[in-house]
């Protein structure tokens, strides 16, 4: 019964983060940052701040010990505004500065190393994006935006 209970447990806290608000409120003092965007998710915290000149974003995953794991970027402002943040087996998150895609429907697609792909859109007025899909594998994967007609604007590798 023991080892069932200790596995349950185990079952539960995978995929999960520990931090709650304080922890994150005790790591952007330690980190001297201030976000303008702060994303909760089950296994962390997406932070950005964006300003004139850059973009920097911290995925902030773990605390143990006064010890934080966490993820940083940060990207020089560019005109096509588009910023990927976490990339882990699994998922990748991206932040959208473009006001273009603010506006209208632009179609973006993952096409996968072994020829699947994987079809989105962004929402209007929606900034940051978390897509989940067991085929991301750490760069295994294209990005190519198109506009409203199909053509494409531009693609990340």
């Amino acid at each position: 019964m023991k080892k069932i209970i200790i596995l349950l447990m185990f079952l539960l806290t995978v995929g999960c983060s520990n931090l709650n608000d304080n922890d994150l409120k005790v790591f952007l003092e330690k980190e001297n940052f201030s976000p303008t965007l702060t994303e909760k998710y089950d296994d962390g915290y997406l932070l950005i701040r964006e300003d004139d000149k850059d973009i920097t974003m911290y995925f902030l995953s773990d605390e143990s010990w006064g010890k934080y794991t966490y993820l940083y970027n940060s990207y020089a402002i560019t005109e096509r505004g588009v910023y990927l943040g976490l990339l882990k087996e699994g998922s990748i998150t991206m932040h959208v500065s473009n006001k273009e895609f603010e506006r209208e429907a632009v179609v973006y697609r993952l096409e996968f190393d072994d020829g699947s792909e994987a079809e989105f859109k962004f929402e209007k007025g929606k900034k940051t994006y978390r897509i989940f899909d067991d085929r991301i594998k750490e760069m295994s994967f294209n990005l190519y935006f198109y506009n409203k007609s199909g053509k494409q604007i531009f693609r990340l590798l």
